[in-house]
């Protein structure tokens, strides 16, 4: 585990590289299925390991290389067993012998299938996990965003066919793995049968010494021979384990200079060059695994979408990826520099270019990257680099952790850089204030106050080189303008190299030293000082160019007076929260994400009855009776072989019941499938005398031999038989228990995700699941053996030695007292085993997702130091579960000494003849045996029943409100615009997140109509976003209720509900696939549409869209985009229409988006609103991250495409919203205003009044209100 974390954080991050290893299967044959294409493997990349599979990596194959190792003696031991029982065969029968060992031999081809044929499936059945895990993961990481548009049982089905691609390899490595044990298991018996007969055949006499002999050695055989295939499948899926570590581990890496792991210590004195940032002659590609030939997929056949292939010619493939190219830039020490440019441009690309996340295209590109923590120059300032990314990644932890991000804490500053980056209003608003714990996916946050609270970490580091990206994309006009003033230009910012990117230029130019302009193809079209751009008299296009309009009065006057906290999105008079410390006293903290409950005491019987009906009962209505036959086949082999050494003239039958029940002991590691039959033939053998319808054994020995060898097939075929059943009844309970929980956990209410871990859902999905699949099957396979061993072997001697049944109480008593010891102390640490996993594959995702961020930090040290000690924890309780393995093997073999020491006493001293103690003797050695591995086997079966007892936990989870209500389904013309009755009706609605929390909303009442544009403003924690997620139902109204046109929204099913609403989220979402799996998940629309929609949306330009979805344009998303989620130049016209390269609706994307811009996700869920048409659209900030010229365009089509739909839009800037119908201000839970625009303006000492007033651009405001009421909206956007 430590070596996979170690590795992810030194690799280079190749979000979205799969992509053109789809392609390349896709491309191995023609439009017909049958003739293949010649495919460049020199242009083709291996897929590297996503988010899924590193996960498997950590638990699964790991697991497996660990249980190998714990298993290793049994590897080197059978093979040292079978030489020596060799060695005596041959003293004792010759070269015959080797005759019957020769079977081996002959069974080499058959062996070397089944080996192959188990690397095969384990390859196969790995890959499938890793696909069903990333596509859990990805969804588990959206499951909100797809609870919005009501796709829950798209994504089930999605979930469910990789699944059932899984099961299918699941259950060919069972069958392939009873037939391998079969092999195994009629070897030994082959062995003696052919030994013995060759032995006779070649005129020998089988003497009762010498076949009585020859059998127990043929015994010893026995058990390695069954050892060995499952330990060959073992050592062989550990290879394949080994092998997928290793090439995980041979992935690229970044430079040294970008990885403090890897990075040298240096002189700590600081020098001119040691401080240069910059790059020199630099051209850059996006990252992409090694080059390597897939022969695996060579077979795949192609796949396409509507009969066009998702495949670029490689000429056309190299000619679409986006590049940097030829940039040569210094950033100034000590200042302020600016990246601007048009979405799409490369800013971001360029940030990550010099942070070392993408890959030099060029052998002249030289990087300047300061990352020395120990130099730390007169101002206390380390020469290393801080960086606030674009799409905001926190810890989930407490908003104070991930300020301070493991630096020490400095009160004075902290709180300076609370107030700096206006984070004091909001911190007075939460309970625990600094403390509030922001949970899974930043839930606890608004977007705005992710942004400021990643904005406030890179503040707070004591770096000499910050590097922010579009930091004011996320935070209202005058948020934007209090940052600036109060952080930008004051002391926390002073002296040190400050290089932004954004679309503000106007607001940050008193400040900016050095601008740069991104242009079309990834090169930088200007650049210098502000002073030389404007002595050239480029620098008023530059600012026009990338200027809101907010911003636009203040180019030529003075920053005004600084704005105080008071001000920040409308916070006035009572509401202004003043500036003390927002430290909470040292009280009890509120705790969002509770600690994992973990079960006490026995497994319960109803998590046994829950994977019995799982499985089906007919499965052990079945399997018990063939079980209760095994028994029976082993009680006659062993009542034969008395009949046998009866069958001799001249020889007692003790010589057969002591040399045939020589002790071998069986391990806990033995073939789950084919438990050694040892144990069985160790129990006592009643003395039958021979019949005389029997030939004599002396004269007619191969008569004796194959009545014994047809008993000991029997119970082989039998076995088989038995471990199939069991093998088809887990595959069944495998797949219901996975389908079941799959269900509840995606229907289970927002809240509880918000309180749930990632890490913690996941495990119950890789770890548990997996456990279900495999072991779990074996492990109640051998159980049920061994304890029905135990019962025939109690029957027996009841009946044939009740003398033994007086020692067999006080061995069994104090076999008892252990056995319960290590139950429960072994079934509680598997627990707690499996609990501390969570922790580990919480952080790892963690970690994915932040990895850029935590490298720029150069906090890769202190995150490995983490994972040790989460390692170190659960390793504790893996070790301590063995030792206490090993404690009860030590005592268990101590009492099995002193119960075999005591019955010989007690025979000894009794009169019994030399038959029964003999006999008496060997029971003993069995009894033992079968209560040692009873014990052994049922702790084993408790251990895998808590992965059942984990993933059931998950069964009773709360759920939301049904999909459908069959009696309240709305018509299908639901809900109408053309209504002449109030659309939406809100009534007295109060809405509480839990019962014993105060009220978030508090009596709202309001009435909109058909067609209306209702803005909806309110500072952060005021409830809109909560009223929002009311009219969607994500949270029930404790009181008042929501009607829309006519119907109550509570008596409707969800689907019903969201599938006919549309919202349009500030974080927009896109799911791995295409463009058009995501514009058009349910094949509702035809191609022309969604290409009119990119269209409508400035996503492809009118060449884009006339020259359609050629296969020469359908570009890689891995080619044409950034690793962390930037793409650039897809074709579109966002900002310039000069970009060449081309997105389609055959664009392949990554999962999450990541190979999308933000701003190119929210134009996508721009473009998806359109094709739904919806009568009722709800927009939050659905613009923010886009530039200010391709905003004004999006703007004039939501008016103009979303005429019919009411359009509720969630808004911090005014502007956006001032041209609207009407207006609802909140504040504190409730609405304080409700009124158009030129209404609410007018009103003397309004809110709404007040906050325009504060934005500093009240005349503008007032006069687009004015065009607007007469009719012109147009003018806002001019």
């Amino acid at each position: 585990m430590a070596a996979i974390y170690d590795k992810a954080l030194k690799r280079k991050d190749f979000s979205g590289a799969g992509v053109w290893q789809d392609k390349l299967k896709q491309a191995n044959s023609e439009l017909d299925g049958h003739v293949k294409k010649d495919v460049d493997d020199n242009t083709t990349p291996s897929k590297s390991a996503d988010t899924g599979k590193i996960v498997q990596l950590m638990s699964g194959d790991a697991d497996r290389i660990v249980f190998l190792i714990s298993g290793a003696y049994i590897i080197y031991g059978a093979p040292l067993e079978i030489i020596i029982a060799s060695a005596f065969l041959y003293q004792l029968l010759g070269l015959s012998a080797f005759a019957g060992i020769s079977v081996l031999i002959i069974i080499t081809p058959l062996n070397r299938y089944f080996s192959r044929r188990t690397i095969t499936i384990a390859e196969e059945l790995l890959a499938a996990r890793d696909k069903r895990m990333g596509l859990l993961n990805e969804l588990i990481g959206a499951v909100k965003f797809i609870k919005f548009f009501a796709w829950e049982e798209k994504w089930i089905k999605r979930v469910q066919g990789l699944r059932e691609t899984e099961l299918k390899w699941v259950l060919k490595d069972r069958i392939n793995d009873v037939m391998f044990s079969f092999l195994w298991a009629c070897a030994p018996v082959m062995v003696s049968i052919i030994g013995l007969l060759t032995y006779t055949l070649s005129g020998n006499v089988l003497t009762v010494s010498k076949a009585f002999t020859a059998v127990a050695l043929f015994s010893m055989l026995r058990i390695p021979l069954n050892n060995l295939p499952h330990w060959i499948v073992r050592v062989l899926e550990a290879g394949v384990s080994v092998t997928r570590i290793s090439d995980f581990l041979g992935e690229d890496e970044v430079s040294d200079h970008v990885s403090t792991l890897n990075k040298a210590s240096t002189n700590p004195g600081i020098s001119p060059e040691d401080e240069l940032i910059g790059i020199d002659n630099g051209s850059f590609k996006w990252n992409e695994p090694k080059r390597a030939q897939l022969n695996a997929d060579r077979t795949q056949p192609a796949e396409l979408t509507n009969g066009e292939p998702l495949v670029e010619p490689p000429a056309e493939r190299e000619s679409s990826r986006f590049e940097l190219q030829s940039i040569s830039v210094t950033f100034p020490s000590r200042e302020l520099s600016v990246i601007t440019g048009p979405t799409g441009s490369g800013k971001t690309a360029l940030l990550l270019a010099l942070l070392g996340e993408m890959t030099p295209s060029t052998d002249s590109t030289v990087v300047h990257l300061p990352k020395n923590t120990t130099q730390v120059d007169d101002h206390g300032l380390m020469n290393s680099v801080s960086y606030c990314a674009q799409t905001t990644w926190l810890e989930h932890q407490s908003i104070k952790e991930n300020i301070l991000f493991r630096s020490p804490y400095d009160k004075a500053r902290y709180q300076q850089v609370l107030e700096c980056c206006a984070l004091n209003p909001d911190l007075a608003v939460f309970e625990d204030g600094d403390d509030t714990e922001i949970g899974a996916r930043g839930v606890s946050l608004s977007g705005g106050q992710k942004a400021r609270v990643a904005l406030a970490r890179a503040v707070y580091a004591r770096t000499k080189h910050v590097l922010l990206d579009d930091v004011f994309a996320a935070v209202d006009s005058h948020t934007a303008r209090f940052i600036f003033d109060h952080l930008f230009q004051g002391p926390l910012m002073a002296n040190r190299t400050i290089i932004l990117v954004t679309h503000h230029v106007n607001l940050v130019l008193p400040r900016i030293h050095y601008l740069i302009r991104m242009g079309p193809g990834g090169t930088v079209d200007r650049q210098g000082t502000i002073q030389d751009l404007r002595a050239q008299g480029v620098l008023e296009a530059v600012v026009r160019d990338f200027t809101s309009d907010t911003y636009a009065s203040e180019t030529i006057v003075e920053p005004q007076g600084v704005v105080d906290t008071s001000e920040i999105e409308g916070l006035t008079g009572a509401n202004a929260i003043p500036k003390p410390d927002t430290v909470k006293p040292d009280i009890k903290r509120t705790k969002l994400i509770q600690a994992e409950v973990r079960a006490t005491g026995n497994v319960k019987w109803s998590i046994y009855k829950t994977y019995l009906e799982a499985s089906s009962w007919w499965t052990w209505t079945t399997f018990i009776p063939i079980l209760i036959a095994i028994q029976g086949c082993n009680v006659a082999e062993r009542i034969w072989l008395g009949v046998w050494g009866d069958a001799y003239d001249e020889a007692s039958s003790i010589i057969a019941a002591v040399t045939t029940t020589a002790r071998q002991s069986p391990d806990l590691t033995e073939n789950a499938y084919f438990p050694s039959y040892d144990v069985a033939s160790k129990m006592p053998m009643p003395m039958i005398t021979n019949p005389s319808s029997l030939p004599s054994a002396n004269a007619h020995p191969m008569f004796y031999i194959g009545v014994f060898s047809a008993i000991v097939l029997g119970a082989v075929l039998l076995n088989t038989t038995s471990s199939l059943i069991q093998s088809f009844g887990s595959y069944r309970a495998s797949r219901r228990l996975f389908s079941r929980v799959l269900a509840t956990v995606v229907q289970a209410p927002m809240r509880w995700f918000d309180t749930t871990p990632t890490g913690r859902i996941l495990n119950r999905f890789s770890r548990d699941i997996e456990t279900i699949d495999s072991s779990l099957g074996s492990s109640i396979n051998s159980t049920t053996h061994y304890l029905a061993t135990f019962a025939a072997g109690v029957l027996t001697v009841a009946v044939f030695l009740p003398q033994f049944l007086a020692p067999a109480l006080l061995i069994g008593y104090l076999y008892y007292t252990l056995s319960i010891g290590y139950i429960r102390t072994g079934r509680d640490l598997r627990r707690m085993e499996s609990n501390t996993h969570s922790p580990i594959f919480s952080a790892f995702g963690e970690l994915l997702n932040g990895i850029v961020t935590i490298r720029a930090f150069s906090a890769e040290r202190v995150f490995f130091d983490e994972m040790h000690s989460k390692i170190d924890l659960t390793t504790k309780m893996w070790y301590s579960l063995w030792m206490l393995n090993r404690y009860l093997s030590l005592h268990f073999d101590m009492i099995g000494a002193l119960s075999v020491f005591l019955t010989t006493l007690f025979a000894l001293l009794s009169s019994a003849s030399p038959e029964l103690v003999g006999v008496t003797i060997t029971s003993a050695m069995a009894f033992t045996d079968s209560v040692y591995w009873a014990c052994r086997q049922t702790t084993q079966l408790e251990m895998d029943l808590n992965s059942v007892e984990r993933v059931v936990e998950y069964l009773d989870i709360p759920q939301e409100p049904p999909n459908i209500v069959e009696s309240h389904r709305p018509p299908a013309y639901w809900p109408s615009s053309a209504s002449l009755n109030p659309l939406v009706q809100v009534e007295d609605l109060e809405i509480r997140y839990a019962p014993e929390l105060d009220p978030v909303l508090k009596g709202v009442s309001f009435t909109l109509k058909a067609r209306e544009r209702i803005g909806l403003l309110g500072r952060t924690g005021s409830g809109k976003s909560t009223l929002a997620m009311a009219l969607l139902r994500f949270v029930e109204p404790s009181k008042g209720r929501i009607t829309i046109d006519g119907v109550d929204v509570t008596t409707i099913g969800l689907q019903d509900l969201r599938s006919r609403l549309t919202i349009i989220p500030q974080d927009a979402v896109l799911f791995s696939g295409t463009i058009r799996d995501n514009l058009d998940p349910f094949q509702e629309h035809d191609d022309g549409t969604l290409r009119d929609a990119l269209l409508r949306v400035q996503l492809v330009s009118d060449n884009t869209h006339q020259s359609g979805d050629r296969s020469s344009q359908a570009s890689s998303a891995r080619d044409n985009t950034d690793d962390r989620g930037i793409s650039q130049g897809f074709g579109t016209v966002m900002g310039s229409e000069e970009q060449t390269t081309l997105i389609t609706l055959n664009t392949r994307v990554s999962a999450s988006g990541a190979n999308f811009s933000h701003g190119q996700r929210q134009l996508v869920a721009l473009a998806r609103a359109l094709l739904r048409q919806s009568t009722v659209i709800i927009m939050d900030e659905a613009t923010s991250s886009i530039d200010f010229n391709t905003d004004a365009t999006i703007q004039k089509t939501i008016r103009e495409q979303f005429g019919n739909s009411l359009l509720i839009t969630i808004a911090h800037r005014i502007r956006t919203v001032v041209d609207y119908d009407r207006l609802i201000i909140m504040d504190k839970g409730t609405i304080v205003e409700f009124d158009t625009p030129s209404n609410l303006i007018a009103k003397e000492g309004g809110l709404f009044r007040e906050m325009c007033m504060k934005s500093g651009a009240f005349g503008e405001l007032a006069e687009a209100i004015a065009s607007a009421s007469v009719g012109s909206p147009t003018a806002l956007h001019k």
